[in-house]
């Protein structure tokens, strides 16, 4: 293991890796508070803040140590895909013995764990040094990753590493990230750690920041008052749109729709406008007022049709006041 590594080395190696590296030593520990246990981590751990540079990290020290060992089998050139896994698995197993010492005991004596602990509902197995997720999956057809995942706590330095490194390829929500995770990991309490990347993350904090709402005005009476349906009312139009006679050869014609809502109960009422003119909707509100009943207040847009249409009301009314 990677701690047996470190202390196969003489004293020398010891101080070389130290500058290297930025001060691994070898009885150095890091505490990390959990619900229900305090976990010691390796300090290597904590040395990178991406998973990418740490299992780096890892490749070129087991590199050193062996070059240290085998003088005449030395390793140089680019990272191997075998390192990079063989350092991954080395982790893992790291972070297995300081999360659940006591199940991984359990397991290689018994093949079993306690009924009390954390992981019994995930039937854990013990395999090629590392806890399992158990479950039924043998005989699918997916990848043994998706069949048996590795079992890591939440709390832990590396799994929130992992997580971290699955959120930043494209940013995803918890729901995307657990189900990404969970091909390969099998995280306790997968969503709040999920949660915790999310929150963590700047880009995903820039992206969904809150934007000033602005404060609207109280409403007018007219809104607010109870009122029989349609006796205030408020129209605007909608469209265009395009009909069809069922048994007329032609092009089809353009048509709008005028809206009447209630301003108390939002009732609706609908009306077909041949066109924008005022005397077409001074057509749809005689529609309207001999279906509805006449309204006291009308409200609208402004709208030059329906200015048109007051204007020769108004003048209309003048005529038979005069008379």
């Amino acid at each position: 293991m990677l701690e047996e590594d470190l202390k196969a080395l003489g004293v020398f190696e010891r101080r070389v890796l130290r500058t290297i590296f930025g001060g691994v030593q070898e009885n150095e520990r890091t505490t990390v508070s959990a619900p229900a246990q305090l976990i010691e981590t390796c300090p290597i751990i904590g040395i990178r803040s991406s998973l990418n540079d740490l299992l780096q990290l890892v490749v070129l020290i087991r590199r050193f140590v062996h070059n240290c060992k085998n003088r005449l089998d030395r390793r140089v050139g680019f990272i191997r895909y075998e390192e990079r896994e063989e350092a991954l698995r080395q982790l893992l197993a790291l972070a297995q013995q300081e999360s659940f010492p006591g199940d991984l005991a359990e397991l290689q004596k018994n093949g079993e764990v306690k009924s009390t602990s954390r992981i019994n509902q995930l039937t854990p197995r013990f395999v090629n040094g590392l806890i399992l997720v158990g479950g039924r999956l043998a005989n699918a057809n997916i990848s043994a990753g998706r069949k048996h995942p590795i079992v890591l706590d939440n709390q832990h330095p590396l799994s929130v590493l992992i997580a971290t490194d699955y959120h930043r390829i494209v940013h995803a929500g918890q729901q995307l990230l657990t189900a990404s995770m969970r091909e390969r990991y099998w995280p306790i309490a997968a969503r709040n750690l999920a949660r915790m990347v999310i929150h963590r993350c700047v880009k995903c904090f820039r992206a969904r920041s809150k934007l000033h709402e602005q404060l609207m005005a109280d409403l007018p009476s007219e809104r607010v008052t109870p009122a029989p349906p349609f006796l205030r009312v408020g129209v605007d139009y909608c469209g265009p749109f395009y009909i069809q006679y069922p048994y007329r050869k032609g092009a089809p014609i353009k048509c709008f729709v005028a809206v009447f809502v209630c301003l108390v109960v939002k009732t609706v009422h609908l009306e077909v406008v041949g066109d924008l003119t005022s005397q077409a909707f001074i057509a749809a509100f005689r529609r309207f007022v001999a279906r509805r009943g006449r309204p006291k207040i009308l409200m609208c847009d402004n709208a030059t049709n329906v200015i048109g249409a007051r204007l020769e009301l108004g003048e209309l009314r003048k005529l038979f006041n005069n008379q």
